[in-house]
């Protein structure tokens, strides 16, 4: 209920980014992508940069940022 506190029993961390999504999301059809990006030293900024490594984007052009903090989204439905 809007306005109140709400408890939850677990939690998902997903990429978000439209660009760093459209990135994984072409490469089954054979295309090679790359990001360039300024990310955050923080855990979810890492945590973007890993899953870009893992799915074997090229992540060269990425640069981090010490005082950033990285945005993040929380859906409700």
């Amino acid at each position: 209920m809007l306005g109140t506190e709400q408890a939850f029993a677990n939690q998902t961390l997903t990429l978000g980014s439209s660009t760093a999504i459209a990135c994984l999301l072409v490469q089954p059809i054979g295309l090679r992508t790359a990001m360039t990006a300024l990310v955050a030293e923080d855990e979810y900024g890492r945590y973007c940069r890993d899953v870009l490594l893992a799915e074997v984007v090229d992540t060269s052009g990425l640069r981090t940022h010490p005082s950033l903090a990285t945005g993040l989204t929380i859906p409700l439905s």
